[in-house]
């Protein structure tokens, strides 16, 4: 077990644990059993910073419990991310990275804000999805303030309503094919091809 690696450290107010169990209580927050040399300690408090994780049980995790008595009442957890795991940051940056990989994080430096993951996902439904290379966006309708510009093909499954002109379309920047029934412009428009269908996939919110 890894509580064989670790010491329980008895010095003053401050005691040395590894992770057991985390389990929440409705309306009392999240309370942690740890285990040290021989001891295991049951229903510490966890304090809340905002930020947290629901790590397997007997995680190899160190975790503080700042204590005034050895009864736990009078005790408060303070779990720590793995050394393991911990991400190393670059100089003058900083941010929150995934509890168990280092490689995941929010990170911020000089020059922007980054999210640091392959596949992302803003919104309770996945308004907003990137997989596996692929920008997903769900949502009813999408309001663009400005121009768009396409490198590449564009194409649209359903009616495609353009107030203006459609320049490239014969394949001079690109190709625009449309999967509708019909393309209505209000100026010069041009044939367009007809692609297979465009597959949405269902935003799926399963934690592993």
């Amino acid at each position: 077990m890894a509580s064989e690696f670790h010491n329980r450290n008895l010095q003053d107010a401050i005691e040395l644990h590894i992770w057991g169990k985390l389990e929440y209580v409705d309306g009392r927050g999240a309370y942690l059993s740890v285990t040290g040399t021989g001891t295991r300690d049951y229903d510490i408090p966890v304090m809340n910073f905002g930020y947290g994780a629901n790590l397997p049980a007997d995680s190899d995790v160190e975790v503080l419990v700042l204590s005034d008595s050895s009864d736990t009442n009078g005790k408060v957890a303070v779990p720590t991310i793995p050394f393991k795991t911990q991400r190393k940051w670059p100089a003058g940056a900083g941010g929150v990275q995934a509890p168990m990989d280092g490689e995941r994080a929010l990170e911020f430096n000089k020059q922007r804000t980054i999210l640091r993951d392959k596949n992302i996902a803003f919104g309770a439904n996945g308004a907003l999805e990137m997989k596996d290379g692929d920008l997903i966006i769900r949502g009813k309708r999408i309001i663009i303030d400005g121009d768009l510009f396409v490198k590449g093909n564009l194409t649209v499954q359903g009616n495609l309503a353009v107030s203006g002109t459609i320049d490239g379309a014969d394949g001079a920047f690109g190709t625009l094919s449309a999967h509708s029934q019909s393309v209505m412009t209000q100026g010069a428009g041009r044939p367009v091809k007809t692609p297979a269908n465009i597959d949405i996939p269902d935003f799926e919110d399963k934690p592993e």
